[in-house]
């Protein structure tokens, strides 16, 4: 997992919500060192962590991660 894609998308949903690192640091119960270090990819968040950002944005862990499956069906 690249971290710089994963702290894009933090930082993306952070702004898009309106709240500052401050904020969000304090939501999921981490500094606001650490959040920033999320963001620009220096650090990764555990699962926990990763689990309350996908719940406090509304999305998937794996639209956290850029996870995208594809499905194709045996020929």
């Amino acid at each position: 997992m690249d971290g710089n894609n994963l702290g894009n998308s933090i930082k993306t949903l952070r702004m898009a919500k309106g709240i500052t690192q401050e904020e969000l640091a304090y939501r999921i119960n981490v500094s606001k060192a650490t959040v920033s270090a999320y963001e620009n990819g220096s650090r990764l968040p555990s699962y926990d962590v990763l689990i309350k950002l996908a719940r406090l944005f509304h999305v998937t862990t794996d639209n956290l991660l850029g996870v995208c499956l594809l499905y194709t069906s045996p020929s």
